[in-house]
């Protein structure tokens, strides 16, 4: 384990440990901060109604940044300037990073000009993070990335993308200027992004669509397991199969595979997870999410950005509305 590696872990456990004695992590706001480190690049055509930043003389459109000499954690994308947490850098509540992003004392230093694309896990890598890499990357082409980790779905992103010019760190890095697509709470999935992300990834989008898909889970305990619906998984494929639909595990396709095959599916169903986030590719599906206890919005609101049916069974009814359901 080289040195950086080593204080940067160290420098989580210490954040964790002292958590409940100090809850304030110092932030900044690119909005609010008049620093030459920050240069606005672009601003987009997509309103983002920043009602807590009105009464300043910014913009209410999110906008494309260059950021001089700050320290990024590229796991999550989260970017430190002057010792501060840039705000715009991250969809997480601030409370929450308390607990476990702690400041950098000890990064990597890189030269150079960086776009970034983290990893903080399927779901927000595809709906938050490469909607703005991308915004960020086609703004400036000639960027190298930094990738957040060596998750298969990361690395052929930017092998389509940026292909042959990515590094990848596992330790935060200090870099002389890096070009984001700010974050802004709230608004996290829209119809811009949407166009962004098939545009760029077009190629691989079928516009022949017959096919009817279940994304499956192989979860065979915990808490997602229990509270997911997924001990009722052998009953619900066999309803779906009966239904003709094709049951799949979408960690067993390339990230390629799995944009081709939800472009050509007109009927998706699934369970609750990051899996289904892949509803985005289809055009104008019918879409049914199953969960027991675990229900969020978030499928509801990309199923209204893409045009789609949205349903919702609880595994708690009798299993046979379900099959009302799929009617």
């Amino acid at each position: 384990m080289g040195y950086h590696k080593f204080f940067w872990s160290i420098g989580k456990i210490l954040t964790q440990f002292l958590y409940n004695f100090t809850k304030k992590l110092n932030q900044v706001s690119t909005r609010r901060e008049i620093n030459s480190s920050i240069k606005t690049l672009k601003i987009s055509e997509v309103y983002m109604g920043l009602d807590n930043y009105k009464n300043l003389p910014k913009t209410e459109y999110r906008r494309i940044l260059e950021i001089y000499n700050s320290i990024l954690n590229p796991k999550t994308g989260i970017l430190w300037l002057n010792k501060k947490l840039i705000k715009e850098s991250s969809y997480w509540n601030i409370c929450d990073l308390t607990k476990w992003e702690p400041f950098p004392y000890f990064p990597r230093k890189i030269s150079g000009s960086y776009s970034f694309l983290p990893d903080n896990g399927y779901f927000h890598f595809l709906v938050e993070d490469l909607p703005r890499f991308i915004e960020a990357h086609c703004f400036s082409k000639n960027l190298t990335s930094i990738a957040g980790s060596k998750a298969r779905y990361v690395t052929q992103a930017l092998d389509i993308l940026n292909k042959n010019n990515y590094v990848i760190y596992d330790v935060p890095v200090k870099v002389d200027k890096v070009v984001m697509s700010e974050k802004i709470n709230g608004v996290i999935f829209s119809k811009h992004d949407l166009e962004l992300l098939k545009s760029a990834f077009s190629p691989y989008i079928k516009t022949h669509a017959t096919e009817s898909t279940f994304i499956s889970r192989k979860d065979t305990s915990g808490d997602k397991f229990n509270s997911r619906g997924i001990d009722q998984k052998k009953n619900i494929e066999e309803i779906f199969k009966n239904e003709g639909f094709n049951i799949v595990y979408l960690e067993e396709l390339n990230f390629v595979d799995q944009i081709a095959l939800l472009s050509r599916s007109t009927r998706i169903a699934g369970f609750h997870g990051a899996g289904l986030a892949n509803i985005i590719w289809a055009n104008s599906a019918s879409v049914i999410e199953i969960s027991k206890t675990q229900k969020t919005r978030h499928f509801e609101h990309l199923s209204k950005i893409c045009s789609h049916k949205y349903s919702f069974f609880s595994t708690l009814q009798s299993i046979h509305d379900l099959q009302k359901v799929i009617s």
